[in-house]
């Protein structure tokens, strides 16, 4: 085999172990989270679920916004997607939101929530 050809296998099966590793953790908390926050525990894999229904909406766009703009481009925009949604998630968590209340309101009223412990 030659040596790009061993280098661009090794990478591929890195990026797939990374992409199977960050799926199934991503299963794994979604539901605890979701049922951690959620009010009502029956919607608690509510955003596993919408996040599978965003995925097939979503594929054919991509697609075609990639044979437009290229791949590099097209997977650009889908990296940024994907941090613009780790942070939403992450805000929504730390301010122990379910439904992220925090974009009708904006971020700053998230960012000081402190809670209170009983007793005090």
């Amino acid at each position: 085999m030659e040596p790009t050809v061993r280098r661009n296998v090794l990478i591929l099966a890195a990026c797939q172990a990374l992409a199977m590793t960050g799926s199934s953790l991503l299963i794994t908390t979604a539901a605890l989270i979701g049922q951690m926050l959620a009010t009502d525990k029956s919607l608690a894999t509510l955003p596993l679920g919408l996040q599978f229904v965003a995925t097939m909406l979503t594929t054919i766009p991509a697609s075609l916004l990639m044979k437009r703009v290229g791949r590099r481009a097209g997977f650009t925009v889908g990296a940024l997607f994907g941090a613009g949604g780790g942070l939403i998630s992450s805000l929504a968590i730390f301010a122990g939101s379910f439904s992220a209340d925090w974009c009708r309101h904006g971020v700053r009223p998230v960012l000081p929530v402190r809670r209170r412990r009983r007793g005090r």
